[in-house]
């Protein structure tokens, strides 16, 4: 019996974290054509000739998660009042300390 098979038959594949062959070698080829083609020149043609090809793109080279931490608040305003908004917007206050929408006072 082979030393690198397991008692399950399987060897031991691939290290974690390594590249595969195949799909380093495409990359260096893409990225080759790229320069050949005009490189960042070249994409933002693209982007403007074929733009959903161009989002295609981005949304395989930009991250999947993005760490980031968003503040907001969001007001409800029934339709009712939505055409007194200034009136509204003029009776509430964002406390510089902790961020909290307020009253304000005397009105």
């Amino acid at each position: 019996m082979r030393d690198n098979i397991t008692q399950y038959g399987a060897g031991p594949g691939r290290p974690k974290g390594s590249v595969n062959k195949i799909n380093a070698a495409l990359r260096d080829m893409i990225l080759a054509s790229l320069d050949k083609a005009g490189g960042e020149a070249y994409l933002v043609e693209q982007a403007r000739a074929n733009p959903s090809a161009f989002m295609a793109l981005l949304g395989k080279v930009l991250p999947k998660e993005i760490a980031a931490t968003v503040e907001a608040r969001a007001y409800i305003v029934a339709p009712e009042q939505a055409a007194s908004m200034e009136a509204w917007a003029g009776q509430v206050q964002v406390a510089p300390d902790d961020g909290q929408a307020t009253p304000v006072e005397g009105e």
